[in-house]
């Protein structure tokens, strides 16, 4: 566990992870250090399996388009995670996504995303969803976050939105999606099933 921290990071990744398993972020800042360019927050890749919690933490002024990977570099999962829970923060003026993979082999247990606060006042131009849940899940829980993109966003072309889920694993899935709200993004919420055999 990593507790009451205050992180200024002074590289393209703030945390990284090697080789690591149940893995507590409590109540910590993180903020983009000054003259970074592709500034990621959370490099998961080397998460090797259990869960990842990160809570009552604030994220501000990562620029990349990566803004988190709970366990991969942005590729196709290959480590199972028992949970995620994503729990009471806030992200602010972050540029990039956020995504949650597992391996289609053996989906991900239950992703928890609740009591959030996202809002920023730039899109990176590969930005598509504030978060992504993808892969392969068995349960995911979205419940009372705000959601606040750039002003105008809504009127733009493009898809750029709130939430995303979706699965390439036959294993069934649920969606628990309450409580949420959002401005000033075209879709709210993506979400679809697919099989592939």
């Amino acid at each position: 566990m990593i507790k009451n921290v205050d992180f200024v990071s002074t590289g393209e990744k703030a945390v990284t992870v090697a080789g690591a398993a149940n893995l507590v972020l409590d109540s910590c800042k993180f903020t983009c250090g000054p003259n970074l360019n592709d500034a990621k927050w959370f490099f998961g890749d080397g998460l090797s399996a259990g869960t990842l919690t990160i809570k009552n933490c604030t994220v501000t002024g990562f620029n990349s388009w990566y803004l988190a990977d709970a366990s991969t570099h942005s590729t196709a999962a290959t480590v199972k995670l028992d949970s995620v829970e994503i729990l009471e923060n806030y992200f602010k003026n972050n540029h990039g996504s956020i995504a949650i993979r597992g391996p289609t082999d053996d989906p991900n247990g239950k992703v928890t995303i609740t009591r959030n606060k996202f809002e920023t006042d730039t899109f990176h131009q590969y930005f598509w969803d504030f978060v992504e849940v993808s892969g392969a899940v068995r349960e995911v829980l979205c419940t009372d976050n705000e959601f606040t993109g750039v002003s105008g966003t809504h009127t733009e072309d493009g898809k750029k939105g709130g939430v995303q889920v979706w699965s390439k694993s036959p294993v069934p899935w649920t969606l628990y999606f309450k409580g949420n709200t959002a401005k000033n993004l075209k879709v709210f919420l993506k979400y679809l099933k697919i099989l592939l055999y």
